[in-house]
């Protein structure tokens, strides 16, 4: 009877047991805090990347309102002629829109330009606006305050414009005396000088293409500001 008691008093885990025991706890634990934190960094960069991919893709729609809403915008060339305001180049573009992104009633209308920079490796789309209630747009080379600035993209990818439409008001309006002559891509295009706004513009983001079409101007549209 005494050496039941005895055998049941000392029976029970060793020292050594209770060690190798708390080593593979520690191990599981440690094993488990390492795959939470690869996760967590995980889904911390795809949740970052994902709210870049969110705030470009609404640049992108807010700029599309802004350039689907270019006005043949005329001005005085500083020869006594009224002519187009818009002028686009390879990396950058300003015209007058009815739509500008930081417009506080639904009828304001700024003169915006939109231009690549580089920063670093990467290019950036920037988005400028001169609203026109704080000062009207009268003359070709006037200087506007440009009040708002923003960065619509940022890309890896090199950023470039291009534009369609006539080189020519006379292609256009006279077309039987150019035949064959249609409008075309091109790199650049200043209205002053064509006389005609131009059809549509792209915007290339490596070998991706987003386009726009643009309400198209007339020269003969000279007559209603002159009246005006």
């Amino acid at each position: 009877m005494k050496e039941g008691l005895k055998d049941k008093q000392y029976s029970g885990f060793t020292l050594i047991e209770v060690l190798i025991a708390m080593v593979i706890l520690m191990s599981l634990m440690f094993t488990a805090n390492y795959s939470y934190s690869q996760y967590s960094s995980y889904w911390a960069g795809r949740l970052g990347q994902f709210d870049r991919t969110l705030f470009q893709f609404q640049g992108l729609l807010q700029v599309k309102d802004t350039i689907d809403s270019a006005l043949p915008y005329f001005v005085e060339d500083g020869q006594g002629e009224y002519t187009f305001y818009f002028l686009g180049r390879d990396q950058g573009v300003t015209f007058v829109s009815a739509a500008p992104i930081f417009a506080v009633t639904q009828n304001d209308a700024s003169v915006v330009r939109l231009f690549i920079e580089k920063v670093d490796a990467r290019y950036q789309l920037v988005y400028e606006e001169a609203p026109l209630s704080d000062e009207i747009l009268i003359r070709l080379d006037q200087q506007l305050t440009f009040k708002y600035r923003l960065v619509l993209l940022s890309s890896s990818k090199p950023l470039s414009f291009s534009y369609f439409g006539w080189k020519q008001w006379q292609h256009k309006t006279q077309r039987e005396d150019y035949d064959g002559i249609l409008p075309s891509w091109q790199n650049s295009y200043d209205a002053a000088v064509s006389r005609v706004q131009p059809l549509a513009m792209q915007l290339h983001i490596g070998d991706e293409v987003i386009a726009y079409q643009l309400v198209e101007g007339h020269r003969n549209l000279t007559s209603f500001y002159m009246e005006d």
